[in-house]
């Protein structure tokens, strides 16, 4: 079945591309498996003031896999990927990416190693064109530098993949909330990462609007990429993740299959609530 509707165009361009993501352009993904956890953290720890948003968080991400992290407002989702991208201190703890500790460096020097990250408020640069902005990651990602024949290349794969390459001399201000989204992780997928950070990626979308995006993360799975997602979404969850992380203040409260974790009543009801709980289990 095509992934947007009955255009069978982008459906092949997103087959094409993902394969381009995967094995050209030094894209970084692995072609035969990583060896051991695309990522890990020990005992981490990071704190604002007097609040400490992470308080001891240590997983295990295998490579090529999808983990969502699941949790109320406040529980520590967005701290972990602002922490272990670089783009809020670390007070203890380690952060382990691809065997290489990572904890300390600055943003910019974890994404050119290899981990990218989008945000939940796209901000990209309104004069330049979609194809420029993606361009211009792809020119500076990754650890060996691009030419600029190579670079227009590597963003017009990730346009295909993304479903964009029909909006390319568009500008970020005549794009849909959608579409903007696929901007971010266009970005994102420019800078030739292994291991990518979505944090909310489908906030903002109509429920029409979901069911691509996901199958554009599913196919970046099948083509070799690891992902770790902040969402709310459960169904987006029993779609597309292999495993779930529930965190609640800060902590690690659960682990596992997806449909493991959800049927955990206490995680129902910290989650959901408790309306939602005796739907389930009642």
């Amino acid at each position: 079945m095509s992934l947007y509707g009955s255009n069978s165009k982008n459906s092949a361009h997103l087959e094409s591309g993902g394969r381009n993501l995967a094995h050209g352009h030094d894209s970084g993904l692995p072609a035969g498996g990583a060896r051991g956890p695309i990522l890990e953290t020990e005992k981490l720890r990071c704190r604002f003031g007097g609040l400490e948003a992470l308080s001891g968080v240590s997983v295990s991400i295998q490579p090529q896999t999808v983990v969502v992290l699941l949790g109320r407002n406040g529980a520590g989702k967005s701290s972990f990927i602002n922490c272990v991208s670089g783009y809020n201190p670390i007070h203890s703890g380690r952060v382990i990416f691809d065997g290489e500790e990572i904890g300390g460096l600055s943003g910019w020097r974890i994404a050119r190693r290899g981990l990218a990250r989008t945000f939940q408020v796209p901000q990209p640069i309104a004069g330049l064109t979609v194809e420029t902005y993606v361009g211009l990651s792809a020119l500076h990602g990754g650890q060996r530098r691009l030419a600029r024949r190579a670079a227009t290349s590597l963003a017009q794969d990730v346009l295909n993949t993304t479903g964009l390459i029909g909006r390319a001399r568009a500008k970020p201000t005549e794009l849909s909330t959608a579409e903007l989204r696929r901007l971010e992780l266009a970005r994102a997928l420019a800078l030739r990462p292994r291991l990518l950070l979505l944090d909310e990626p489908l906030a903002g979308l109509a429920p029409s609007q979901v069911e691509p995006y996901l199958q554009i993360l599913m196919s970046l799975r099948d083509a070799g990429l690891s992902i770790v997602a902040v969402e709310h979404s459960v169904r987006a969850v029993l779609d597309i993740a292999d495993e779930v992380i529930f965190l609640e203040r800060g902590v690690v409260a659960r682990q596992g299959p997806p449909r493991e974790v959800l049927s955990d009543r206490s995680v129902v009801e910290t989650y959901l609530g408790s309306r939602f709980t005796s739907r389930v289990f009642l």
